[in-house]
Order: structure tokens, then C-alpha cells, then sequence
């Protein structure tokens, strides 16, 4: 009798899934459905059932689910969320470094506190600065990161902002020494900021794929793809979603050389979102020694060596005010598919182009629909204006 595994990889436009034949080699079972953003445990639900259904109907239902060993979850919800400019908004607490680069966030607030190379204390930490930073950015964040200068050396300061961030606020926050142990103060930081940024989407995806596996009777681990194609715990994404970016690719690697039975090539997986670019050389994906590069952050995070670039089959293709053609990165659904959804669109788009009141700065085809609010940002009137518009209702456009 074969062992089995499930193999699911939810993208920013479809959720694949398959079970495999660990013993045979062999793919008994596929499904593709749309990837619910909004909801993702209705995706990774009819993946599932789609599976069930299929082996139900060959008649080894009972073989093949009391025989599963692992749950295999890939993802580029990560990666497409750091293109896109996605995920949480995150307050960035930085401890005796200066606010003179780029960050991945906007609420950014700098408190003196040093530790030298020996990991000594050269000046104590600002408490009474730290809660007021705390203080100003909780209205507009959902996460905290931390970052102090050679916290590598000796966390404490990073270690007391984040008891004083969880004490104030029971947001979620993550230290720069708690992702990597390497030198690079700014690489660290960046790295932070969007795990910090990511822990609310990889929580929602694995307890939605926990939450799938225990309606179908499925006892198995859950295990996860990393960014180098090896696999991690539930525990260790939802602690470190940032070491799922370029899970995809990896995955897809992997795949490739499954399926082609070829240990040297380039390997291309184009998705709904981004296109990603790698090469596996004798049979292994090269790994990169900087660390992952995703939409233009360098990060400490290790990965396969792959090039991400935002654009995919559900690029947004617009006409910019200076009359250039721009595509991506961010996605967008394609155009016949949502009329096709919402037929009351068509309607909407043929009077905009009748009466052509649309500006030359946005996009007659520009739609709104609502995905969540934020539990934990203030809106502003207008925000709240919007909201209770399209809130309850179909999507409509913006005009």
C-alpha cells in the first residue's frame, strides 16, 4: 500500500493542488480553482473537495486519505505582497539608527539607544521616547518591527521596545535579530518591516489550509515550502512568514525538474502576478549568498537564486497622465471575467464611455470592490465615505 501526499500552491490568481504518489512517483489527482483572496478558506475548500470528489469517484477513497503523510503548502502570496506593495501596515521603531534610507513602510520613528561591536551598552535606551513613537504610530499600523544597531550582539534594547510595543498595543512585533544573526544593519531592518508586513496574510493562509485539512478528514503535518525549496513547520511560517517569499518558485524548480527529468536548465513560472526566472544546475536551484531580492528589497532571507519581476498574466495595464503605456506590478482582475461575475458592470462601463466624464489621470475600467477593513487602522472621512458605499454591495466603478 502507497503513502500519499497533498501538494496545494495558492497564487495571487489560482490555488493548484494535487496528491501525489510518494511510493509510484505519481500525480492521481489535480484541481485548479480561483485563489479568493478576500477568502481564502473557500479556495484552499474547493481545492480540497475537488480532490476528494476525484478519488471518491476512482474508488480509493479510504487507500488514499488514510495513507496521507504530509500536507505540502507553496505560496507566492508572499512575494506578490511585497511587489504590490501589500499586507500590513507596520510602524518601524529604529533604535540609534539615523531616518536617512528607505524602508518598505512609511511610519517610521527613531529613538537613541547604542550597542557597540562587543555587544556592550554605549547609551541607554529611551523608554519615554519609545512609548511616545509607540503612542503616535499605533492609530495607523497593524504590526511593529524593531530594529537597533549590532542588536546582533546583544538584543536588549530591540527585546525591551518590543515588551513595551506588546504591553501598549498586543500588536505583533518582530525584532531585526530575531531573522538573522548576519551583519547589515539595513538588510536586517528592510527584512523585519515586511515579515512584520506579512504575519497577518501567512496566518490567514495556513489556518485556512489547517482549518480545510480538519473538514476532510485529513490527519497529517502541514508543512511549508521555504524561499530555498526546503520545507519548514506551520509554526516556524506563522513565527517567519517572510522565509515563505519565493516559496512558489521554489516549488517550481522542484517541479520542473520532476517533470522534465533534466537536472540543468532555466526555469520561468509566469503566475497571475509576477514572472520568475531561475536556474537549477545539477538538479539543485541556486541558492543566493546576498540573500532573496523581491520588488526591489534586498532581504537576509535565504532563497533560491531567482529574479521576480511584476508582471504576470493579470498585469494592470494602464495609460499614464504622460500618455506611456505602464504595466504592473500590481494585478488586477481581467476585465470580461469580472463583467462576466457582475454583468451590471457592462452597464456601467458602456455609460462612462457614452458620456466619456472620466479625467485623463485614472482609468475608466478602474473598479472598486471591497476585500476587509482594517481592524486596527483609523480611518480618515473619506476612507469610512467609500467604504460604507461599496460595503454590503456589488463592486462598482470609480465614477
Amino acid at each position: 500500500m502507497s503513502d500519499f501526499g497533498i501538494g496545494i500552491d495558492t497564487g495571487g490568481t489560482f490555488t493548484d493542488g494535487v496528491i501525489f504518489d510518494l511510493d509510484q512517483k505519481l500525480v492521481i489527482s489535480k484541481t485548479k480553482v480561483m485563489t479568493e483572496r478576500e477568502n481564502l478558506s473557500l479556495s484552499i475548500d474547493r481545492c480540497l473537495e475537488n480532490l476528494v470528489i476525484d478519488i471518491r469517484k476512482r474508488g480509493n477513497y479510504d487507500e488514499v486519505i488514510g495513507n496521507i503523510r504530509m500536507v505540502c503548502l507553496s505560496t507566492t502570496l508572499a512575494t506578490n505582497a511585497i511587489v504590490e506593495g501589500q499586507g500590513a501596515d507596520v510602524g518601524l521603531i529604529l533604535i540609534g539608527i539615523d531616518l536617512d534610507k528607505k524602508y518598505p513602510t512609511g511610519h517610521c520613528a527613531r529613538i537613541n539607544g547604542k550597542i557597540d561591536l562587543r555587544g556592550k551598552i554605549r547609551e541607554d535606551l529611551d523608554l519615554e521616547g519609545a512609548k511616545k513613537a509607540i503612542k503616535e504610530l499605533k492609530p495607523k499600523v497593524e504590526a511593529f518591527a524593531v530594529s537597533g544597531y549590532m542588536s546582533i550582539r546583544n538584543p536588549v534594547h530591540e527585546l525591551d521596545v518590543a515588551r513595551l510595543i506588546k504591553k501598549m498595543t498586543g500588536y505583533p512585533v518582530v525584532c531585526g535579530h530575531e531573522l538573522s544573526s548576519d551583519l547589515g544593519v539595513y538588510e536586517r531592518t528592510v527584512t523585519a518591516v515586511l515579515n512584520a508586513r506579512l504575519i497577518p496574510l501567512i496566518t490567514s493562509l495556513i489556518e485556512a489550509v489547517r482549518s480545510s485539512i480538519r473538514k476532510a478528514s485529513i490527519v497529517a503535518p502541514l508543512m511549508i515550502v521555504r524561499g530555498d525549496g526546503s520545507l519548514i513547520s506551520e509554526s516556524v511560517a506563522v513565527e517567519k512568514p517572510v522565509e515563505t517569499i519565493l516559496s512558489g518558485p521554489a516549488a517550481s524548480i522542484i517541479g520542473g525538474k520532476v517533470l522534465s527529468r533534466i537536472d540543468n536548465a532555466v526555469i520561468v513560472d509566469m503566475g497571475g502576478t509576477t514572472t520568475d526566472v531561475a536556474v537549477m544546475k545539477a538538479g539543485e536551484p541556486r541558492i543566493t549568498e546576498k540573500g532573496a531580492l523581491v520588488g526591489g528589497w534586498l532581504t537576509m532571507v535565504k532563497a533560491a537564486d531567482i529574479s521576480t519581476v511584476g508582471i504576470g498574466g493579470d498585469s494592470h495595464i494602464r495609460v499614464s497622465k504622460e500618455r506611456t503605456l505602464e504595466i504592473g506590478p500590481q494585478r488586477v482582475y481581467p476585465l470580461a471575467w469580472l463583467c462576466d461575475v457582475h454583468p451590471h458592470l457592462l452597464d456601467e462601463l458602456k455609460e462612462i464611455h457614452e458620456n466619456r466624464y472620466f479625467p485623463v489621470n485614472s482609468q475608466p475600467t478602474t473598479i472598486l470592490s471591497l476585500i476587509r477593513i482594517p481592524e486596527k487602522i483609523k480611518l480618515n472621512e473619506t476612507e469610512t465615505s467609500v467604504i460604507r458605499q461599496i460595503e454590503n454591495n456589488s463592486p462598482h466603478t470609480i465614477y
